[in-house]
């Protein structure tokens, strides 16, 4: 898994929402010019619906993509969290 993108989550610096939908943007952005692949596996493991990233992919471009895949990351990652508690 990227490690930058598991890193946000572990952060306990982030001061707001909206600087975790930032940092994972722009890491986000990184990995779709640079490791697309590991972008996808970074969805898979997070356990992502697919259908719903290849949508967001096929559907949105510039910082709404990115924000739209954001939100997939953050939603999800929460969802879980509240499994286990």
């Amino acid at each position: 898994m990227d490690k930058g993108i598991q890193n946000i989550f572990q952060n306990n610096e982030l001061s707001s929402d909206n600087t975790l939908l930032f940092l994972l943007k722009e890491r986000i952005a990184y990995l779709i010019d640079h490791d697309f692949s590991g972008l996808m596996t970074h969805f898979y493991l997070v356990d992502v619906d697919e259908n719903q990233v290849q949508y967001f992919l096929q559907t949105y471009t510039g910082d709404l993509l990115l924000e739209k895949l954001a939100r997939l990351i953050i939603d999800r990652t929460l969802k879980k969290k509240s499994n286990w508690d």
